[in-house]
């Protein structure tokens, strides 16, 4: 009876490593090669993502790879690494830069209250999509002679684009940001279909008016989306989370 149950089993599975091996593919993997990592998350030890990349220094058995993961030497099976290949660099990175990233940008939304604690300030407004302002809007004093007014709106008209209420690029004063090898890991996460159109399109007028530019870098920095008293929307950055990644001096 017992070497009939044994029979019975192998036969059993036989049939089922053949169905398995139709769908089975072999990972090999070459020293040098970028992969990423099965791994359990910070949070919750059950719940498993990729993580990564990270470089393969060398082959140690038929299925199994050492990995230099942050200067420690750790031997993980085929089954739990994925290749990861590098991004492309794009044709258009205007496209790529203002378009592309929407869909798997990082992104919170901030509701403004209405009903605020005491105490708490307004938002201030950074920056306007229309100039509504320009140097003609300079009140000049009264007590001013007539030498003194003719001298004043000379310069006005000479440094005309400082009087402005659209952002610009300021070269008076420059600041060194210092980042670290280790990128920061950030879950993203999908962008709500609500704002996705407004966001475009302040991007669009941030690109326009100078003070962002596109990148093709294969990391972003998390985006958090301010609602406004008026109903607009405000794109921060989620400093927080990159703080530890970087310094910056005068």
């Amino acid at each position: 009876m017992m070497e009939m149950a044994l029979a019975s089993l192998k036969d059993s599975q036989k049939r089922y490593k053949h169905y398995f091996d139709k769908k089975a593919k072999q990972r090999d993997f070459r020293p040098g090669d970028k992969v990423l990592i099965l791994l359990p998350t910070d949070g919750n030890k059950l719940l498993m993502h990729w993580q990564g990349p990270f470089n393969i220094e060398e082959k140690v058995r038929l299925n199994d790879y050492i990995i230099n993961i942050r200067g420690k030497r750790r031997t993980y099976h085929a089954n739990m690494l994925k290749k990861y290949f590098e991004r492309e660099t794009p044709t258009d990175p205007m496209t790529v830069g203002a378009v592309m990233t929407l869909d798997a940008a990082g992104t919170g939304i901030i509701d403004h209250d209405e009903e605020r604690e005491e105490g708490q300030d307004d938002l201030l407004d950074l920056y306007s999509k229309k100039q509504t302002e320009t140097s003609k809007d300079v009140i000049l004093g009264e007590e001013l002679g007539n030498q003194q007014r003719r001298q004043l709106e000379e310069l006005l008209r000479k440094f005309e684009g400082i009087f402005s209420d659209l952002p610009g690029n300021a070269t008076g004063i420059e600041h060194s940001i210092e980042l670290t090898t280790e990128p920061v890991k950030s879950k993203p996460y999908g962008l709500p279909y609500r704002v996705r159109e407004t966001l475009k399109a302040d991007i669009e007028d941030m690109l326009k008016m100078g003070v962002i530019r596109p990148s093709t870098s294969p990391y972003a920095s998390p985006t958090v989306i301010v609602k406004k008293p008026d109903g607009s929307n405000r794109i921060c950055i989620d400093y927080p989370q990159t703080k530890p990644s970087l310094s910056i001096r005068p």
